[in-house]
């Protein structure tokens, strides 16, 4: 073994960092390989902390047009396997008859904004519209007007219903410009809030004027997300010189996240700001929290005060109620699977925080105050459950719920009563009102589906993962199949970010079990299906857990008889995109294809700020060598037989540079030795979701369905 600083590397694998790429970009093919388009290679070594490591295809990092062509070659390269005109057709009808029940679902449930008369201030078609039951719907803002590609990603009410903030972004952009709208005529008013991300601005109680985060848009040459956060107030009317500066991070911090909510009597605002990348469960996490008093916005010319609750990026916090004096806060806190704490406004230190439901086995993901009781959705063995409370805290008793249902407490009840909205991977949403003393379920809205969930079963299975760890995982099938390990099956998976992947209602999962697929979804360490200790097993330099548990999860399938190598395939998005490609490239012989989208692959030229408290910095000595351990693209060897795979980007992604999964398909292409296709489908208006077309995300789902049918010879719908 070769040691340096923060780790070890073999010296075969230091071999593999070096010459892997490059050496497979000059061996020719066997005759069987499909004709990709050529990728030029470049003679780019560098060295980190006294490693040398290849990049063949550091060009594809550039936004040149040259590297567009490329890209557009790849993605014509890729239409016969992803657009068989009957195949995606009957595909599409299925998955559009499957998916009805959400629209009509969506349509009663609407909860629209109000205007300052009363009518109802809503989304239509992309438009911002306004309208009454007794006549048409008036046009408040079209956003094509600021261009063609130009979408409304968000909208907000003030509280006198007099105007509507709306952002606006280009294609699926995450960065967007905030606008105000005035309802009585639609007039779109100069005030302008530019670099919104991640945290909508607010409108204070008063209607006045706007809580608003801005970041600095980095440059494209800066390997940064976003930097240099700031909170302040902009009064409505004024330029943005006279904005009142509360919160401003210093210009090269990379890592901080401001997050602002409001106190339930208008009086303060809750403000964070942590690393955007880490534990999500409850929010932004390893967060410094704040509180502001609103009153001192009234007075021209003061510098508004922040009175600190913590300040350190340590924990993370959610308010989820409050009074005239004090609040409650959802921690993990001293509290891997988290508590809700009392803290006081008259000394919000720690020391003066008080437990109300302190730490359990579960793990509570929210709190809802609903007269004298706190309603609390935990996670228990992955699945929720619904646990009610006193006020005080003490726990009367909990409701259950049907194997695999995943729960949202709604608006709407009062009283005993409590809406609540569930669904299944078999059920779809429904609306339950739920007496909370007795249980008692009534059913005030229920969709119909075409799908025949009586002919499947969803159960939840434990694997044990490669250090023995028991492990949860979702199988949902048909009935009664042979455990003969003739299915395809869908393997699915994230394991990232402390995210909780739960069972849901999907037309494109539903469509794959209509064709004989076996849909698995395990919760793979790197989530937070059991707290904070589950995320922290798998992060920095135990990212392999991840990656081990994913295996072990396939291997698990393949035992039991569900599956084989032959008729296996695994899919991940993102951070689950990262995931299924370094362990396909770990194990090409587990499987028939792979579906990896909008991945991260470079772990050596991804060093941006909101993720290194999860994966590390390449620029760190002691975190280099793990990070160039569970690198997808520098697990790519020449000569291996990889599975069929499909690797989608946007060229507008600003999370998931385009550059990661094109760089990654140009190695795979060259390296492996075998006919089953390696596909690149680039989006040229989208961002890192699919928000840039017309029925986007439908689209990503049909070119997966398409392509795993096909590579898996399974029967097309008929």
């Amino acid at each position: 073994m070769l040691r340096f600083p923060g780790g070890t590397l073999s010296a075969r694998f230091l071999r593999v960092a070096l010459l892997a790429v490059a050496t497979s970009a000059c061996s020719r093919p066997p005759a069987d390989t499909p004709a990709y388009p050529p990728a030029r290679t470049v003679n780019v070594v560098d060295r980190y902390h006294g490693v040398a490591v290849a990049d063949p295809y550091r060009w594809l990092e550039d936004t040149t047009a040259e590297v567009r062509a490329w890209a557009l070659a790849q993605t014509r390269f890729a239409r016969p396997f992803l657009h068989d005109s009957v195949l995606r057709a009957r595909l599409r009808d299925r998955m559009e008859r499957l998916d009805s029940p959400w629209l009509a679902f969506d349509s009663a449930l609407d909860a629209a904004s109000q205007s300052q008369a009363g009518d109802a201030i809503r989304v239509a078609n992309g438009r911002l519209v306004i309208g009454t039951p007794r006549g048409a719907d008036r046009l408040l803002l079209d956003p094509a007007t600021f261009g063609p590609a130009t979408r409304l990603a968000h909208h907000q009410v003030a509280p006198n219903g007099r105007h509507v903030l709306v952002e606006l972004a280009v294609g699926g952009d995450d960065w967007k410009v905030g606008r105000v709208v005035r309802v009585a005529d639609g007039t779109l008013l100069p005030d302008s809030i530019p670099g919104i991300v991640f945290q909508s601005p607010l409108w204070t109680p008063d209607s006045k004027g706007i809580l608003q985060v801005q970041y600095i848009h980095p440059a494209s040459s800066e390997r940064v997300m976003l930097r240099g956060g700031t909170l302040s107030y902009h009064q409505l009317g004024t330029g943005t010189a006279n904005d009142v500066s509360i919160l401003r991070l210093p210009a090269n911090d990379v890592e901080g996240v401001i997050r602002v909510s409001l106190s339930s009597d208008g009086r303060r605002a809750f403000v964070s700001d942590g690393t955007g990348a880490d534990f999500e469960v409850l929010g932004w996490a390893l967060s410094r929290f704040a509180l502001l008093e609103l009153s001192q916005l009234d007075t021209p010319g003061a510098t508004p005060a922040l009175v600190a609750v913590s300040t350190t990026r340590d924990a993370a916090y959610a308010v989820v109620a409050s009074d005239a004096t004090g609040m409650l806060v959802l921690t993990d806190r001293d509290a891997p699977r988290h508590r809700l704490v009392f803290i006081p406004y008259r000394d919000p230190s720690p020391s003066a925080w008080r437990d109300v439901i302190p730490e359990t086995q579960d793990v509570l993901l929210s709190v809802t105050p609903h007269g004298a009781h706190l309603l609390v959705v935990a996670l228990r063995d992955a699945q929720h459950v619904l646990r009610i409370h006193r006020r005080s805290g003490a726990l009367e008793h909990e409701l259950t719920f049907p194997l695999g249902t995943r729960i949202e407490l709604m608006p709407g009840a009062t009283g005993d009563r409590q809406r609540i909205l569930a669904a299944s991977f078999l059920q779809p949403p429904r609306l339950v009102e739920v007496a909370l003393s007795t249980g008692e379920r009534t059913t005030m809205l229920e969709t119909r589906s075409e799908f025949a969930s009586a002919d499947y079963v969803a159960t939840q299975q434990w694997y044990a993962g490669k250090d023995g760890t028991r492990i949860p995982m979702w199988l949902v099938h048909r009935k009664g199949i042979a455990l003969d390990g003739s299915h395809p099956t869908l393997l699915f998976g994230y394991g990232g970010s402390g995210t909780v992947m739960l069972p849901d209602y999907a037309p494109d999962m539903l469509a794959w079990l209509e064709l004989g697929g076996v849909f698995a979804m395990p919760n793979l360490r790197g989530g937070g299906e059991f707290g904070r200790d589950w995320y922290e097993a798998a992060i920095l330099g135990k990212k392999q857990t991840t990656f081990d548990d994913m295996i072990a999860a396939a291997e698990h399938l393949i035992a039991r008889g569900y599956t084989s190598p032959s008729r296996l395939a695994i899919r991940g998005r993102s951070n689950g995109g990262r995931m299924v490609a370094a362990v396909m490239a770990e194990r090409p012989d587990l499987f028939a294809a792979v579906v990896a989208e909008v991945p991260q692959t470079d772990n050596v030229r991804f060093d941006r700020g909101r993720h290194r408290a999860q994966f590390g910095s390449p620029s760190d000595s002691a975190q280099f060598g793990f990070l160039l351990a569970t690198s997808p693209l520098h697990r790519v060897t020449a000569g291996r037989c990889y599975p069929a795979t499909l690797v989608t980007t946007s060229l507008n992604d600003p999370r998931a540079p385009a550059w990661h999964a094109m760089k990654f398909t140009a190695a795979l292409q060259a390296a492996s030795r075998c006919a089953r296709p390696i596909i690149l489908q680039a989006d040229t208006l989208g961002g890192h979701f699919s928000e840039s077309e017309a029925g986007g995300g439908a689209n990503v789902s049909l070119d997966y369905l398409t392509f795993l049918v096909k590579q898996l010879g399974m029967m097309p719908p008929r």
